[in-house]
Order: structure tokens, then C-alpha cells, then sequence
């Protein structure tokens, strides 16, 4: 895999959610030698957050994923909530009392 770079910082650490990632960059130089960004496209990074400390730049990486998760999962929710209303009506009209519903699972993204 290449090494990717931004505005200096060498990117050490990525996390994909849904189609953002989050990046965490390296740069020792720097005043800030840490930084989480947005990045999408593996090029569009925004929204940096600097960092002097490693532990705390890795800890924000992982609060703007989990940030990113929750997101994903309210925009995910009312769709898989629907889906699983029609297979639960589904499996009321092709029952005939004499038999059980046909068992359906929701398949998780």
C-alpha cells in the first residue's frame, strides 16, 4: 500500500465508516505533530483536529469513528425497521394457522 501524505503529515492510521474515513497523521516535525482528519475520496481530507500527544490524537480517531458509526447507524435504523415490518407482515398472510411462519432474517449491512 502507498504511503499517503497531507499537508505534510505522514497518515499512520485510517478507519472507513459507511464512506467516510478517518485519518490520523504524523508529522514530528510539527508544532502539532498530530492530526485526525474526514477524508473521502482517499484524497478530500477536512476537518482536522491537532494534536501534540499520540494517545490523545489516537483517542480522537476513534471518537470521530464511533461519531461516524452512530451517524450511520440513525441514517441505517428506520430503513432496517422497515424492512423487518413487511417480513413480519409477510409471514402473517403466508401462514395458515396450521403451520409457522416462514422464518426471515435481516441480513446486517
Amino acid at each position: 500500500m502507498a504511503i499517503r501524505e497531507n499537508a505534510g503529515y505522514r497518515i499512520i492510521n485510517t478507519i472507513s465508516v459507511g464512506s467516510v474515513e478517518v485519518v490520523l497523521g504524523e508529522c514530528p516535525s510539527a508544532p502539532a505533530a498530530y492530526v485526525t482528519w474526514e477524508c473521502r475520496d482517499g484524497n478530500d481530507y477536512y476537518w482536522g483536529h491537532y494534536h501534540t500527544n499520540r494517545l490523545t490524537a489516537l483517542r480522537d480517531l476513534l471518537e470521530r469513528a464511533g461519531q461516524e458509526l452512530d451517524a450511520l447507524e440513525r441514517r441505517v435504523q428506520p430503513q432496517q425497521q422497515e424492512m423487518e415490518e413487511i417480513y413480519n407482515e409477510k409471514g402473517k398472510h403466508i401462514t395458515d394457522g396450521a403451520h409457522e411462519p416462514a422464518p426471515y432474517r435481516l441480513l446486517r449491512p
